[in-house]
């Protein structure tokens, strides 16, 4: 291993250190989340919150479309019942219509009778109840002679 020997020999130290510091300095926007002192994994969770938050949008969703099927039942009960009460009115109204004819009508009766009346000083009438008296006689003396036919 002299001056002309062929043959080195090499010798090497590495010092590797690492420094933490727990201390922060931040200048700025500080609106994010900022971790000191962290050497290891940070692993981040929401304990389930966005699962939990995806099946009460759905539970609201599901809620929501049964109300407006309820609604939409409602609705259609509450118009059938209007159709019904309307033609109900309808039919009354028509119904009140044909007796108010037959009641012009037999007010009309009245009053050409009374007319008639006015007009011969009552003979009408007079006649009118003569007539109905001579029925009535008739009829009398029509039984009396069949039951003196039929005694013999």
């Amino acid at each position: 291993m002299g001056l002309l020997s062929s043959k080195k020999s090499t010798n090497q130290n590495i010092n590797q250190s690492t420094n933490t510091s727990n201390s922060m300095g931040v200048s700025g926007d500080n609106s994010g989340l900022m971790l000191s002192g962290i050497s290891g994994t940070v692993t981040m969770t929401d304990h389930g919150a966005m699962e939990a938050a995806g099946e009460m949008a759905s539970d609201a969703m599901t809620l929501g479309s049964n109300a407006l099927a309820s609604n939409s039942s409602a609705l259609n009960d509450a118009l059938t019942f209007g159709l019904e009460t309307f033609n109900g009115a309808l039919n009354s109204l028509g119904g009140m219509a044909s007796n108010q004819s037959h009641l012009a009508s037999q007010s009309m009766q009245l009053a050409n009778s009374v007319n008639a009346s006015a007009n011969t000083g009552g003979a009408s009438d007079v006649g009118q109840q003569n007539t109905r008296v001579m029925m009535a006689f008739a009829a009398v003396i029509g039984l009396v002679l069949l039951v003196v036919v039929l005694k013999r």
